[in-house]
């Protein structure tokens, strides 16, 4: 018998009695396997495989399956307890999805679990939409970061100028004219270069310098500190979620309950 700390990523039935639960480990990253009999009347410990349960979970490999046989799991910070809380729940509902949906491999698993621990933490200790929205900005940022995708933001995707006269202690850029972000491409272009199009999104002055203090979840923000206005938070939002959304083959399910900006 092997154990490992994981998150509950997502639940299916299986045959009559059993559940077909996907958990993220921090060892190994992605699992599947097999809890049998828990849903039976005497069966014990059905509400531990709960999405976003987060815990110790017990299980048994299988020669030549990629199914592992559990056994049990005990749970740790009461992450369930989200549940109370809708739009809080929403929000992890989503980041457990985007996991769920990424291609995470064993000696990367450690920064993907932490990533996501430090997002439900942070979501259980917000108060305000506005806070849970800078909150998953900072989710998506740091899920793009792992995945190699992250766009550049200090120069110029066209031409490249650079587009800060300084990044500390506060964030100044050269020109005080709106930029565009190219999800496609990747990259900010400056007002010179700016394109117009479906898909292209404009970016203040300002949220670019307070896209350049967002950091990562896990980490100091970078520079100063900066309160974002509800329209930094919205041109990053039709800005980020694009670049990853675009990563997979379709949309996360979850993304079309999130609250609007």
């Amino acid at each position: 018998v092997q154990s490992a700390e994981c998150v509950v990523l997502r639940q299916q039935d299986f045959k009559e009695r059993d559940l077909l639960v996907t958990f993220l480990s921090r060892e190994r990253g992605r699992m599947k396997g097999i809890a049998k009999g828990v849903k039976k009347f005497t069966g014990r410990g059905v509400g531990r495989y709960e999405p976003l349960t987060h815990g110790v979970i017990f299980y048994v490999e299988k020669t030549g399956s990629d199914l592992v046989s559990i056994r049990k799991c005990d749970t740790l910070p009461p992450y369930l307890a989200l549940q109370e809380h809708y739009e809080k729940y929403l929000y992890a509902a989503y980041f457990a999805e985007l996991l769920d949906r990424c291609p995470i491999a064993p000696p990367e698993a450690a920064a993907y679990f932490d990533l996501l621990i430090q997002g439900l933490t942070a979501i259980y200790n917000e108060s305000s939409l506005p806070e849970l929205l800078a909150l998953r900005l900072r989710f998506e940022w740091g899920l793009l970061a792992l995945l190699g995708l992250q766009p550049a933001i200090t120069v110029c995707l066209h031409c490249g100028k650079q587009l800060f006269t300084r990044l500390a202690p506060a964030p100044h850029t050269v020109s005080p004219e709106p930029h565009t972000f190219d999800p496609e491409s990747g990259g900010v272009r400056c007002p010179d270069c700016r394109v117009s199009g479906r898909h292209i999104a404009e970016l203040s002055a300002g949220t670019l310098a307070y896209l350049a203090t967002l950091g990562v979840l896990g980490a100091e923000p970078q520079g100063t500190p900066v309160r974002p206005t509800r329209r930094n938070l919205q041109e990053l939002v039709d800005a980020i979620t694009p670049s990853l959304v675009r990563q997979f083959s379709r949309p996360p399910k979850s993304l079309s309950l999130l609250p609007p900006a």
